[in-house]
């Protein structure tokens, strides 16, 4: 739920700092989504591999869990062990990106939203060509979250994010901002074993202001310079007013903000950025 939500020009004055140009090349970054879940026997392989790539690329990779498919992740006691498979990863956002990229099965997962084959869907195991070819070439817009801080008294998450153009981007392009919960106890199915106390990495627990996001520009130039603010509460999914639920950990969440085109039946995902939920 947006609380407040301003788009303004650059520059500020000071203390501010916001994103000054390198005309030579902004580094661009890549969202890998997974899409996952607790009950499927090969996903724990995904994630490997994408945890083994987060070595090879650093920060440039900005790996997104997001739970989907009902068979495979809806929460249901196990006799066999007690107390796992309780927590529902399920989130309103992760479905409707399962029914309009039609996630049939996983693993599978998105890189920058760009097709490969003629689909965005992208099996685990040509990830890393993918990521190689998205970052060989300079983004056109450099973007930095300048504030993402949970304020324990309004129970929201303000937040603060510059973007600056090296080049000309034409057509309309949404921003989203997504919440993510790191490191997290459960368990997992995992080929003929179940884990019990499995890390679930980079946990998406929905969208901050809204699926789609807010269209942040159409048509920009070399040099133009935006600001986005806002307030947001946390996903309904996961909290209970006037506090979070206990389920989440702030401390563990972190905040990803991309743009992408948003034209129709468009998705591709320009530049990203991620920063850690500060208290």
């Amino acid at each position: 739920m947006i609380n407040a939500c301003d788009r303004v020009d650059l520059p500020y004055d000071g203390s501010s700092g916001p994103v000054t140009g390198s005309g030579t090349g902004i580094p661009r970054n890549v969202i890998v989504e997974d899409f996952t879940g607790f009950r499927c026997v090969n996903c724990p392989l995904a994630t490997e591999a994408l945890e083994q790539l987060e070595g090879v690329y650093g920060d440039q990779l900005i790996p997104v869990g997001i739970h989907m498919i009902d068979f495979f992740c809806e929460p249901q006691a196990d006799p066999e062990h007690p107390g796992f498979f309780l927590t529902d990863f399920r989130t309103p956002d992760g479905q409707a990106y399962e029914n309009t990229f039609e996630v049939f099965g996983i693993p599978v997962g998105t890189v920058n939203r760009t097709e490969d084959n003629g689909s965005l869907l992208i099996g685990f195991g040509a990830w890393d060509g993918k990521i190689g070819e998205v970052l060989s070439t300079p983004a056109d817009v450099d973007i930095k979250i300048k504030q993402a801080e949970y304020n324990a008294g309004s129970g929201q998450i303000d937040v603060q994010i510059d973007a600056l153009f090296d080049n000309a981007v034409d057509g309309s392009h949404n921003l989203t901002i997504y919440l993510l919960e790191d490191s997290i106890l459960e368990g997992q199915y995992d080929g003929s074993d179940v884990l019990e106390n499995y890390l679930h990495r980079h946990v998406f627990r929905g969208t901050l202001n809204s699926t789609w996001g807010d269209q942040f520009f159409t048509d920009a130039s070399p040099g133009d310079s935006l600001r986005y603010e806002g307030s947001f509460s946390l996903p309904s999914s996961i909290s209970s007013a006037p506090s979070p639920n206990p389920d989440i950990d702030i401390s563990k969440c972190e905040i990803v903000a991309y743009i992408y085109k948003s034209g129709f039946d468009e998705y591709e995902i320009i530049q990203a950025e991620k920063k850690h939920v500060d208290m």
